[in-house]
């Protein structure tokens, strides 16, 4: 009887002793944790204020997640806003937009959210702007200004070609738009197709959907992050970025930075070229 009160005894203790190490570990390791955003800081320099959208990236986030769930939409964060939740676990420091990719085949589900026109796309309020000839449209594709008249150059924000649909946020004071891109995938069985990129993936990169959370909200992400964002950035998506921090001013750091920085306008797009123009030179991007 003693030897099994003794090993008893001995059982407990050595509990104990492991819930207080395993403890002493959790506390060791939270201790130490550091979120991703402020590990990668050498990723992009140093210098640069915050981002001075982020909360209009949230509010836009937040009108996505409500109008993905009011019309009972299949989606999940990709291309930049996917990078930056990965690599961050945040936006981008220098980003101004958001992503997500819905299916074709639930494309229509947005025309119900087009903001009626003309609306006054600077009133700070979100307005949903749908682009029914999406990808690749032809570059005279008919549409409407956010005024409400018909044109077939880009004009205002309103009248862009690509991607599916743009949820719009500007406040009066400022003077620049933040905004969602919209884009559309296929899904051919064996197969998903991004139309947009004109990329193709296995079903099971993107398949099962599985749930994540991105600044700060409830959403839904790819099934294997890593392998989705390797097939658009490369195996260095996690240490190099588009742009880097120089003389607090963001310096565009790769190929495909500068040719976003400075796009090729189409001869008779005004609208483009008067944006080029007022984005700056030397590739740089100002707040």
């Amino acid at each position: 009887m003693k030897n099994k009160y003794a090993i008893a005894t001995v059982c407990i203790v050595s509990v104990i002793i492991f819930l207080l190490i395993s403890q002493r570990t959790l506390d060791v390791f939270f201790a130490n944790y550091t979120s991703p955003r402020l590990s990668n800081s050498t990723i992009y320099g140093s210098g640069c204020p915050e981002n001075p959208f982020h909360k209009r990236l949230e509010t836009l986030f937040r009108t996505w997640v409500s109008i993905a769930t009011r019309r009972n939409l299949t989606y999940f964060v990709c291309y930049g806003a996917l990078l930056g939740l990965h690599r961050d676990g945040d936006v981008i420091p220098f980003d101004n937009d958001l992503d997500v990719c819905i299916f074709r085949n639930e494309l229509y589900k947005l025309e119900m959210e087009d903001e009626p026109k003309p609306f006054k796309a600077d009133d700070g309020r979100t307005h949903l702007i749908y682009q029914r000839h999406c990808h690749h449209p032809k570059i005279d594709t008919p549409r409407k200004t956010c005024k409400g008249f018909e044109v077939t150059t880009n004009v205002d924000q309103c009248t862009f070609l690509d991607p599916c649909a743009r949820i719009v946020l500007r406040p009066p004071t400022s003077e620049r738009t933040t905004w969602l891109d919209v884009f559309a995938l296929r899904d051919n069985d064996s197969y998903l197709l991004d139309d947009w990129k004109r990329k193709t993936h296995k079903r099971a990169i993107i398949f099962p959907l599985k749930p994540c959370v991105f600044i700060g909200i409830q959403t839904v992400c790819p099934n294997n992050i890593t392998g989705y964002l390797t097939r658009y950035y490369g195996n260095d998506f996690a240490t190099k970025s588009h742009y880097v921090c120089k003389n607090e001013e963001w310096i565009a750091n790769t190929d495909d930075a500068k040719q976003i920085a400075v796009p090729r306008c189409p001869e008779n797009d005004l609208f483009c070229k008067a944006n080029v123009f007022i984005r700056g030179i030397k590739n740089k991007i100002k707040y």
